[in-house]
C-alpha cells in the first residue's frame, strides 16, 4: 500500500506513534545559486531511513517523507498504524 501525506501530516502521525517528532537532519546545499540541490536526512525511531533531495529544504523534506511512505510494509508497525489512522480521519 502506498501513502500520500504532507510533511505536517507525517509529523503528526509520527508524534502519535512515538510521542516525539521525526528528526530531519541539517539541510546540505550543493550546486550553483541558480540551480541548487538540497538534501536532508529523515530518521524514524532513531534510524536514518532516507535522504530526500530537492531544490529547497521544503521540497527535500517532502521527498524524504514520500520515500519513507513508499516503504509500506517495511515501516515500523506502530508508525504504519498511525499513518493509516491519520489518513482515514480517525
Amino acid at each position: 500500500m502506498s501513502y500520500e501525506m504532507t510533511i505536517a501530516q507525517f509529523n503528526e502521525a509520527h508524534q502519535s506513534a512515538f510521542e516525539y517528532s521525526p528528526k530531519f537532519g541539517v539541510p546540505v546545499r550543493k550546486g550553483p545559486d541558480h540551480c541548487p540541490e538540497v538534501s536532508v536526512t529523515l530518521e524514524v525511531e532513531g534510524v536514518r531511513m532516507v535522504v530526500g533531495k530537492g531544490t529547497n529544504q521544503k521540497v527535500a523534506r517532502q521527498d524524504a517523507v514520500d520515500q519513507v511512505l513508499d516503504m509500506g510494509p517495511a515501516l515500523p508497525h506502530v508508525l504504519r498504524m498511525a499513518i493509516e489512522s491519520k489518513l482515514s480521519g480517525f
